[in-house]
């Protein structure tokens, strides 16, 4: 038996040398259906130019309508999927073109719905997170005890609120660029809050420590004072802020 390698896949086959004939023959490979010469003792006979043009055509190569196997040029039925190409009209390949557009739109569409259902998600959550946390406590104080973000509607919770509610009213009309507004801006007044908490208690501190000079009960004072701590409502109400940034900044799968 004679060890024959494809030169176009390199797949080895194995054939009865003595049914070659002297002068060598065609054959074709069974892995890629290329044409190749096949010499006893030489690796290919001389040609005529008649003879290589000729060899040459058929070696060519077209590509399945259906399947897009790449086959031999001059073949009946594509080696991979089986069609007959004669019988592979045109209207096949413009039902299989729109077949392949319309999946193609559909798996984009999927795709869309998806991102579209998490940045919605997202948004609600953080919409949610952030109405619940103006209820929440956000200080405590000793013997007082302890004060939310809405403090009976005199706070800046108010703001707050309306921020929330009004980035939920955007999530559900799929106006997600506006969550920027919502969010930066609920972010804003919360800083704002927390940066005139510490102004004021820092102010409190000190006409405390002036007025109570040289008195026995100072130490009871400044222990009161330092009593005075942030509670988790802080926590909620920036997370949920963060959550509607984020919804915001989240792309779509149709975005650039």
């Amino acid at each position: 038996m004679k060890k024959v390698e494809c030169p176009n896949c390199k797949a080895v086959h194995r054939i009865d040398e003595s049914k070659l004939p002297e002068n060598g023959a065609y054959g074709r490979c069974r892995e890629c259906k290329s044409r190749f010469f096949i010499g006893k003792n030489e690796p290919h006979p001389k040609e005529s130019q008649k003879e290589k043009y000729s060899r040459q055509e058929t070696e060519k190569t077209e590509t399945c309508p259906k399947c897009d196997y790449e086959r031999t040029q001059g073949d009946e039925s594509c080696p991979k999927c089986g069609i007959i190409y004669e019988k592979y009209s045109d209207k096949d390949r413009i039902d299989l073109k729109k077949d392949n557009e319309k999946h193609t739109e559909s798996e984009t569409e999927k795709s869309n719905s998806r991102g579209l259902e998490l940045k919605q998600a997202v948004g609600i959550i953080g919409s949610i997170i952030l109405f619940i946390g103006v209820f929440m406590p956000v200080v405590s104080v000793p013997v007082i005890g302890n004060f939310n973000y809405f403090q009976n509607g005199k706070g800046d919770g108010i703001i707050i609120l309306f921020l929330s509610v009004l980035s939920f009213i955007f999530i559900l009309l799929k106006k997600f660029k506006k969550l920027w507004i919502t969010g930066i801006g609920s972010l804003a007044v919360l800083a704002f809050t927390f940066i005139y908490f510490q102004i004021k208690l820092s102010g409190i501190k000190s006409e405390m420590e002036n007025e109570l000079a040289g008195n026995p009960f100072r130490g009871l004072a400044d222990l009161a004072m330092q009593s005075v701590q942030l509670q988790w409502g802080w926590a909620l109400l920036i997370i949920g802020a963060i959550f509607i940034i984020v919804a915001a900044a989240m792309k779509e799968e149709n975005e650039p």
